[in-house]
């Protein structure tokens, strides 16, 4: 038994051919990232604006876009302006990201408007048969809205025009993955993920994309800890609206899993991943119960509160900052910048990683550690990720890695999630060589040792000495 470590190979070089090749395989979804580092157009988030660039900049004009942005998207400060407007026109057109919430009671569809603030207007049937999406995670677009004063529900949304794509070709997508080598492969979604890959070394590159794991691979638990600016939040901010993150504050199991008052489902239920962010800072509603039901969660893929049980396939991700004067280089100093409730080995046990955000350097300046080229268009990749969760790789890894010395069943598990989302993010059409696979098991080992050794310096007699051996069969 070895445990093997290896990296990816280097620059691309002169990359002329392979951008070439990459607008010949992609055409239109491929966009220039930079167009979306425009001030007025970043208070959006990245799937948005790069939907917007796609549709509104012509030849790297974007003048359109930004006054389109200026008109349509308001300003919180200036919520009662546009309401003003809305009562005194009775039309009123603006950019923003709709929820609808079914009241069975009084027979009515609510809209949910966040920059105006409301939170029960109306909705044409139609557009809500046309977009499901706005009864599960919600969706942005151009929302029109109508103000009839003698109606029930006065503010009514009359018109929408999504954002979004809704559908995507999964098998197109797979086989066009098949056209890159895996040095352009990892140059495009490191792009696409706004970032310049040539401001990373081969280790790094590979630790920044197991950030998206969680996003392809259901019910997986990770954390990250690691200095501020190194693009941790930025990721599940920006790249997919099947994500919500909580940033600090007192987070209740009623947001989280089931709110028996109103009976609604809490995010746990609704999203692809729901990410913990400043950890530190975050602090429970009863706290006993949320983290008894994170664990009983964490570890089955169910949730029960009240009278409802449900499973989901959302992923957790736990993310905290370090100061840049501690340095992780001992097990003990990552234990010290753990939050109180993660120090709970029970819980600590159902993190199947910790990315080691540590190794990754700081986001400084715009030309040299954003990306300065091209990638997929962000809301294309967005539901590309969503889709790819349908899709399992475990048995690719079961297959032909032997585990030995040390593994439990917490670990196999842990290991081999983490294998699959990176087999579905560096070879998503699922045909890997040994050098990649050894690459893959090699990392995935290695992110669930952080968690091992964590546990092993709190409870030494419970959990030995970490040593989690293994062979890759091959051949």
């Amino acid at each position: 038994m070895s445990t093997i470590t290896a990296a990816t190979s280097g620059s691309l070089g002169d990359n002329t051919g392979f951008w070439a090749k990459a607008r010949r395989v992609f055409g239109e979804l491929l966009v220039d990232k930079r167009l979306a580092e425009n001030q007025v157009i970043a208070r959006l988030p990245r799937f948005v604006s790069e939907y917007l660039v796609s549709k509104l900049c012509k030849k790297n004009n974007c003048s359109k876009l930004v006054e389109f942005v200026r008109k349509y998207y308001p300003d919180p400060r200036d919520k009662d302006k546009y309401l003003h407007e809305l009562m005194v026109k009775g039309k009123l057109k603006i950019i923003d990201e709709v929820k609808v919430v079914v009241d069975v009671k009084k027979g009515l569809l609510k809209a949910v408007i966040p920059s105006l603030g409301i939170v029960d207007a109306g909705i044409l049937e139609e557009i809500v048969s046309e977009n499901e999406n706005l009864m599960r995670t919600g969706m942005w677009g151009i929302v029109e809205l109508s103000y009839m004063k003698n109606n029930q529900q006065k503010i009514i949304v009359t018109g929408f025009t999504p954002f979004q794509v809704s559908r995507i070709d999964l098998d197109w997508f797979l086989e066009t993955s098949r056209k890159f080598s895996l040095e352009e492969w990892i140059h495009l979604i490191i792009n696409t993920i706004g970032l310049n890959p040539e401001a990373y070394s081969p280790e790094a590159r590979l630790i920044l994309l197991t950030r998206l794991t969680p996003l392809v691979e259901s019910n997986l638990n990770i954390a990250e800890f690691g200095p501020r600016a190194t693009g941790k939040t930025f990721i599940y901010r920006n790249l997919s609206y099947y994500t919500r993150i909580i940033s600090g504050g007192r987070v209740s199991p009623a947001q989280l899993f089931y709110n028996i008052v109103t009976k609604q489902v809490g995010l746990i239920a609704v999203k692809d991943v729901v990410v913990f962010d400043e950890v530190n800072r975050i602090s429970f509603v009863n706290e006993d119960e949320v983290v008894g039901k994170l664990k009983d969660y964490m570890e089955s893929g169910f949730f029960e509160r009240g009278p409802k049980q449900a499973h989901s396939d959302c992923s957790l991700v736990f993310i905290g900052n370090v100061d840049d004067d501690v340095e992780i280089d001992t097990v003990e100093s990552l234990l010290r910048v753990l939050p109180k409730f993660m120090r709970d080995p029970a819980l600590l046990d159902r993190v199947h990683g910790i990315i080691p955000g540590w190794r990754l350097p700081k986001i400084t300046t715009s030309n040299l550690h954003l990306s300065r080229e091209y990638g997929l268009v962000a809301d294309f990749f967005a539901e590309t990720l969503h889709q790819l969760r349908r899709i399992d790789y475990r048995r690719i890894v079961l297959d032909h890695v032997e585990l030995g010395e040390g593994f439990t069943i917490r670990d196999e598990k842990a290991v081999v999630k983490l294998a699959s989302g990176l087999i579905k993010i560096l070879a998503p059409h699922g045909e890997v060589d040994r050098q990649l696979f050894e690459k893959i098991i090699s990392l995935s080992v290695d992110l669930r040792l952080q968690v091992k050794q964590l546990l092993h310096t709190m409870l030494p007699r419970e959990y030995p000495s970490p040593r989690l051996e293994y062979h890759v069969r091959w051949g």
